[in-house]
């Protein structure tokens, strides 16, 4: 099984996305399940490694901060991080 998971600038502002992705990391870990991320518009180092700090997710992750539970964001911000962390392809559109 593989999955095929594209971030890009408005990812983390849906939960549903989000708690997919927790879905598909915690697959990858217990399962073997292969993951290919395809960071479109975003850098996989700054925007995506650190999330909650910086780059084009801290807002929405400091939106959802307040709206929701510190284990369901920290299991998001923790995704995000390890999905940062496997080779994929990275598109700068410079169109």
């Amino acid at each position: 099984m593989l999955s095929i998971v594209v971030l890009s600038g408005g990812y983390a502002s849906s939960e549903y996305c989000l708690d997919e992705l927790v879905k598909i990391m915690n697959c990858r870990k217990e399962n073997g399940h292969r993951v290919f991320p395809v960071f479109y518009k975003v850098s996989p180092d700054e925007d995506v490694a650190d999330p909650s700090s910086s780059g084009v997710y801290k807002a929405d992750l400091d939106r959802h901060k307040r709206r929701h539970s510190y284990e369901r964001v920290a299991s998001w911000i923790h995704a995000l991080r390890s999905i940062s962390q496997i080779s994929g392809w990275v598109i700068h559109d410079h169109t």
